[in-house]
């Protein structure tokens, strides 16, 4: 009997112990990834501001989920156009724009049922005529919840990657075009 108590105690512990530390931790965290582009800004920017370019090149694409579909509402370019995904494997979600500039880029709300996850940008970081520096970055607010803030703490390694792929076929889109 006195050996269940022990466990019971020393699991009490560590999980008081975690939420303690946990709500310690970072309560957001943010991912930059940038690369250059031999592309103007205006052409960079005409395909990040369409979203209906975005599963070519973006994150948020079929991968090996062949059951993903894609919906695009709104008007191109404009504030509140939105791209809506549903698949078996990633589930569904949507991007909003919320703001669009030629002269700075594009922000945008990534949101799961309704409930906004994570705000992002893309924004030039030097602009040209002839080629073009693009900044892709996500960030979030983790809130009070310990075991969020614990997942915050692998953002960079997971998404950071992912950004970067996106990046490079953006970049091999935008520079191979005719």
């Amino acid at each position: 009997m006195k050996r269940w108590h022990y466990i019971a105690v020393g699991l009490s512990v560590a999980i008081i112990t975690l939420s303690l530390i946990g709500f310690l931790l970072p309560n957001s965290y943010r991912v930059e990834r940038a690369i250059s582009i031999n592309a103007p800004t205006e052409t960079v920017y005409a395909t990040i501001s369409d979203l209906n370019t975005w599963p070519d090149w973006s994150p948020w694409q079929k991968g090996d989920d062949t059951t993903l579909v894609f919906t695009f509402t709104g008007e191109v370019g404009t504030v509140g156009s939105n791209l809506s995904w549903q698949g078996d494997k990633v589930g569904a979600a949507d991007i909003a724009l919320t703001r669009t500039n030629p002269l700075d880029g594009v922000a945008y709300t990534l949101s799961t049922d309704g409930i906004p996850l994570a705000e992002g940008k893309i924004r030039f970081l030097d602009k040209g005529t002839e080629r073009t520096r693009v900044a892709f970055e996500y960030s979030a607010t983790l809130g009070w919840n310990p075991v969020l803030r614990f997942a915050g703490l692998f953002a960079e390694g997971k998404i950071g990657p992912e950004f970067e792929t996106a990046l490079l076929r953006l970049k091999t889109q935008l520079e191979t075009q005719p």
